[in-house]
C-alpha cells in the first residue's frame, strides 16, 4: 500500500512538471495606452436625458403605420438626444389574438432604423388612446388571454433588439397603456381604482410575462408605485424598496422601475402617488429610484409640486416637449 501511495506521489509531481505553466501556456495580453485630451464639450448620454416621443397606429384596415425615419432619429442624435420613446398603437388587434406578421415586420424594421441612427428606444405597446375627459367605459382594451398571447408573440423581437430596448414601458393595460381606465383589468370598469385580488392577479401576469419576455439585462416601467409594490409584494415607504444588496439579483424587484406621466401636475401627480400620506409613495420612489429606470413626462405644471419634488427621484428619462416645465436629475 505504502508502494502504491509514493508511486502515485511520484507519478503526480513528473506529470507537474511536465505540464506547461499558466504563463507558457497563455501568453500576457498585450496593453496600449489610450489617452484622452479634456473637453468642455455637451457629451450625449445613452438611454439618459431628454427624449423625442414617437408614435404609430395599425388600424383595423392595416393601416396607419408611420416607420421611424432615419435622417429624423440622426438629427435628434445631433441635438444631443440619443433616445426616443416609440409607442406602438395596435388598434387592429384589440380583439385579435394572432398578430400579423407584416406588423412585426414594421416593428423590427423600426428597431433596425434605431439601431442605425445609435438611439435607444423606450417601448410601450397598447390599444387605445383617451379621448376628451371625462372617460367613461367601454374604454376599448384588450382582455387578459389576448394581452398575454401578443407579449409572447412579440418575445422574439423584444430579445433580438434588447441592444436598442432602453426599457419596456408595462403598457397593454387601460387608455394610453397607463393601467386605469380599462375594460378587463378592473372588476367594475366605471370605478377603475377599486381593484380586486383577481384585477392584481390578472395585471401582475402582464408583469411577469414582459419580465420574461425581455433579457435579465432588461427593465420594465410601470406607471405607479402601487402596481410594482402588488407585484413584487412590498409595503410602500422606504422598507419597501429596492437595498443595495437586492439592487442587481436579476429579481422581479430589482428590474421593475417607473414611468410618471403626469410628473409635478398635482401634489399627487394625478393618481401617480396613492398613500395616504403621500410622502409614503414619494419616500418609496425616491429610495427605489437609485438602482432601476425612471422617467416620464408631464401633463401638468403644479408649482408647489415641482418646487418640493424635483431633486428627489433620480429620473433618468423625460420627453423634450416637458424639458420647458420641468427639471430632472439623471442617474
Amino acid at each position: 500500500m505504502k508502494k502504491q501511495l509514493f508511486a502515485g506521489v511520484a507519478l503526480a509531481a513528473a506529470l507537474a512538471l511536465a505540464a506547461p505553466t499558466a504563463a507558457s501556456a497563455h501568453p500576457a495580453p498585450s496593453s496600449h495606452t489610450v489617452s484622452y485630451t479634456a473637453s468642455d464639450a455637451v457629451i450625449a448620454n445613452p438611454a439618459r436625458g431628454f427624449y423625442h416621443s414617437t408614435e404609430t397606429h395599425y388600424l383595423k384596415d392595416g393601416t396607419g403605420y408611420e416607420p421611424l425615419d432615419l435622417k429624423t432619429l440622426q438629427g435628434y442624435r445631433k441635438e444631443g438626444v440619443t433616445q426616443i420613446l416609440r409607442e406602438f398603437w395596435m388598434e387592429k388587434f384589440v380583439d385579435q389574438k394572432r398578430l400579423d406578421p407584416a406588423w412585426l415586420k414594421l416593428v423590427q424594421k423600426d428597431f433596425d432604423t434605431a439601431r442605425k441612427a445609435g438611439v435607444s428606444v423606450i417601448v410601450r405597446f397598447a390599444y387605445v388612446q383617451g379621448g376628451d375627459f371625462p372617460y367613461n367605459p367601454p374604454y376599448g382594451d384588450a382582455d387578459v388571454s389576448t394581452v398575454l398571447s401578443h407579449i409572447a408573440q412579440l418575445t422574439p423581437i423584444l430579445r433580438r433588439n434588447a441592444d436598442v430596448i432602453a426599457v419596456l414601458q408595462e403598457g397593454f393595460i387601460g387608455l394610453w397603456g397607463e393601467g386605469y381606465y380599462t375594460d378587463h383589468f378592473a372588476a367594475d370598469p366605471s370605478d377603475p381604482g377599486t381593484l380586486t385580488d383577481t384585477d392584481w392577479a390578472n395585471r401582475n401576469k402582464v408583469v411577469a410575462a414582459e419580465l420574461a419576455a425581455l433579457p435579465a439585462s432588461r427593465q420594465i416601467q410601470v406607471r405607479t408605485m402601487q402596481m410594482k409594490q402588488k407585484a413584487v409584494g412590498v409595503t410602500s415607504g422606504t422598507s419597501g424598496a429596492l437595498t443595495p444588496t437586492q439592487a442587481h439579483n436579476g429579481s422581479a424587484k430589482s428590474r421593475i422601475g417607473h414611468h410618471n406621466d403626469c410628473f409635478l401636475a398635482a401634489p399627487d401627480d394625478f393618481g401617480t402617488f396613492l398613500t395616504d400620506p403621500l410622502s409614503l409613495d414619494q419616500d418609496y420612489l425616491a429610495a427605489d429610484s437609485r438602482y432601476v429606470a425612471v422617467g416620464g413626462e408631464t401633463c401638468n405644471v403644479d408649482a408647489p409640486a415641482r418646487s418640493s419634488r424635483v431633486p428627489r427621484p433620480r429620473w433618468r428619462s423625460t420627453t423634450t416637449a416637458t424639458s420647458t416645465a420641468t427639471t430632472t436629475r439623471t442617474s
